[in-house]
């Protein structure tokens, strides 16, 4: 082989290794596929009473949403008037581990415990206004959102596992913003009160980080939540 021939073998390679890398930072990893569940079954212990009404969740749902961030547990999608997040819980993480619908069940339990945990417990602390871990049938639109490369899509709420949150401001910029008004003192107080009633209640985050299980509501006074997950 000469070496012109080497030189367009590797940048080939190199083509073909950029691209899948490229392609997934642009659409942030999200295809529908990953939201899909259908093999896991209702269960009773998944029933919750909700903060909102159906018709209320409803109402909000009816708006045009956009892609906004992702975790390792949901993608999460911003609505048209910026006062709520949809998340869309995944299973892509479980699929790549396992695979009967036994394992699924386990594999989801603990995620749907912990934020039936914050739904009955803790739905102020944590901005939850709905929660929708059991199939239904006629109770929710069809949602119309973009996805991360502003491209539409629908799917039938219904058939979907998914946390509506009050939209909040990232806890690392409110405090900065706090710090440059003279109010930080207040915000740190604020941190703290929560914490307090968290513990109070038993409430606790696997993951440490302040910077990611933290915001503050939009509002006059801002409050401060938890995440969910």
């Amino acid at each position: 082989m000469t070496w012109q021939k080497w030189v367009f073998f590797l940048c080939f390679i190199s083509v073909c290794l950029v691209i899948p890398a490229g392609v997934k930072r642009l659409t942030c990893g999200f295809h529908r596929k990953k939201i899909e569940i259908s093999a896991l079954a209702s269960d009773p212990r998944w029933e919750t009473v909700s903060f909102f009404s159906d018709k209320k969740a409803a109402e909000i749902l009816s708006q045009k949403f956009r892609y906004f961030d992702k975790g390792l547990q949901c993608y999460v999608f911003l609505s048209e008037d910026e006062k709520y997040v949809l998340k869309l819980f995944r299973f892509d993480r479980q699929r790549r581990f396992f695979s009967s619908k036994k394992q699924d069940l386990k594999n989801s339990f603990q995620l749907f415990e912990s934020c039936k945990l914050a739904n009955e417990l803790a739905p102020e602390e944590t901005g939850l206004v709905y929660l929708h871990l059991n199939l239904t049938q006629g109770k929710f639109p069809w949602l119309q959102a973009k996805d991360p490369l502003g491209r539409f899509f629908t799917i039938p709420l219904d058939r979907y596992r998914f946390a509506l949150q009050r939209k909040a401001e990232p806890f690392a910029k409110t405090l900065f913003i706090a710090l440059r008004e003279g109010v930080l003192e207040q915000r740190v107080q604020e941190i703290s009160a929560l914490l307090e009633k968290r513990i109070e209640k038993g409430i606790g985050n696997r993951d440490p980080s302040l910077w990611r299980n933290f915001g503050f509501l939009k509002r006059k006074p801002l409050k401060l939540i938890l995440a969910i997950m």
